[in-house]
Order: C-alpha cells, then structure tokens, then sequence
C-alpha cells in the first residue's frame, strides 16, 4: 500500500478515496472483525503510556475494553467527541485469539438491523 503523506497535509475526504475498497480489504483481511454491537460514545476512562490512537476503556457489558479513535491511528487530524459519536464494539481475531475493542468511528453507511424469523420451539 503506498504511503498516504503526511497527515496534516491531506483531507478525510480525499484520504478516504485512497484507502482500499472494503471488498478488497475482506479479501486480504477474511473475518478479521466481527461486528459486536455499535453504541454510542460514553465516558472513557484514560489510560497511561498507550500510544495516542488508544483513547482508554470504557465498560461494555461487564467488560473492560480499549477504545481505539481511527481517526488518529490513520494519521488523520481528530475530532471532538458528540452525543452523535459512534463506537462500534467489534470483535478482531488475532494470532493469540479474540480481542474485544471499541473503534470510534465518524458514521456508519449500510448497516441493518436483523431480528430472528423464527423461534425456537
């Protein structure tokens, strides 16, 4: 993949036109993140000596998960978090195994929501 530029330099809009097609991405990357669940953004708790892409945690479920801006760890400037900031829950499957994370996200585009068609008798 070639090198973007630098970060300041370069808007989201023109960046985003450059990075892989999400059908390419699922051909060299297969399943490597599974969609838990999208929320929206809540009180993160910050965390020390992480690279500056790792906002903190947040509790999910129970669980404590890191919460990664993807603004930041693509090189692009960040935002400010709204009540309309997303966090999309997902699962990443890794060499080591599963790891839980939230990934702070600008929108979502073609995302359904399915229910079950039948029961369980």
């Amino acid at each position: 993949m070639e090198h973007l530029g630098k970060p300041e330099n370069r808007d989201f809009q023109q960046r985003a036109h450059e990075l892989p097609a999400s059908r390419a991405a699922e051909k060299q990357i297969p399943g490597s993140l599974k969609l838990v669940k999208v929320i929206q953004m809540r009180s993160i708790r910050p965390l020390p000596l992480v690279p500056k892409f790792v906002k903190g945690v947040i509790d999910f479920r129970g669980k404590t998960i890191p919460v990664v801006d993807l603004r930041i760890a693509l090189g692009l400037k960040p935002r400010d978090y709204t009540a309309e900031t997303l966090v999309a829950v997902v699962d990443a499957v890794t060499v080591p195994g599963t790891v839980r994370m939230g990934l702070v996200l600008d929108a979502i585009f073609g995302l359904e929501e399915t229910k079950l068609s039948h029961s369980i008798e």
